[in-house]
């Protein structure tokens, strides 16, 4: 058997670059195929199609690892939420790059009609008619199990706002089924 011998110098920590550089290129492709399918199952909660999801998650990957050198060393929480951040930069470059507005509501939720639903009564529709458009959307995405966090983040509004569209949903529901307990 013949061994070649590195001619490069070792590091401070005495490994040769070449074998440092084999163990980031390993812990990036185990990263890789962890992350993966978490980030394209993110991707169509956030509304993206299958495909579109998963050319933002490798897209937010590809991006990994052009910074994996720096963030090889970095606790796998940090990677992690670096990776987020890339997720979430390319599902918002994928909606823009889609051209259409995003009407939340609508799409997070279509089996629920708000404007044009042609005069349909059930008492939830009746229920959530009541609310504005930015409270049924934080609700919408609340029941989709999104954070006040995040939801602020993908509103670009405060997470404080959330918190008080959601105050407010609660106040209106809480009273419209009062209402309508008083009734029946």
């Amino acid at each position: 058997m013949v061994t070649l011998a590195s001619t490069e110098a070792p590091d401070e920590d005495g490994d040769h670059p070449a074998s440092s550089e084999r163990t980031r290129e390993g812990s990036f492709a185990l990263f890789y195929r962890e992350t993966y399918p978490r980030f394209v199952g993110r991707a169509v909660l956030r509304g993206l199609s299958r495909e579109d999801a998963a050319d933002a998650a490798q897209e937010a990957l590809v991006g990994v690892y052009k910074q994996w050198a720096m963030l090889h060393p970095q606790p796998p929480d940090a990677r992690f939420r670096y990776a987020a951040r890339a997720l979430e930069n390319a599902v918002t470059n994928a909606r823009r790059s889609r051209g259409r507005a995003t009407d939340l509501p609508k799409e997070l939720c279509p089996f629920v009609r708000f404007a044009d639903d042609g005069g349909v009564h059930t008492e939830a529709l009746d229920l959530v008619r009541g609310l504005t458009d930015q409270q049924k959307t934080v609700v919408l995405l609340l029941d989709e199990g999104w954070t006040a966090n995040e939801i602020a983040n993908r509103l670009r509004i405060r997470a404080t706002t959330v918190r008080t569209h959601l105050q407010h949903a609660r106040e209106t529901l809480r009273e419209k089924l009062r209402k309508e307990g008083d009734r029946g």
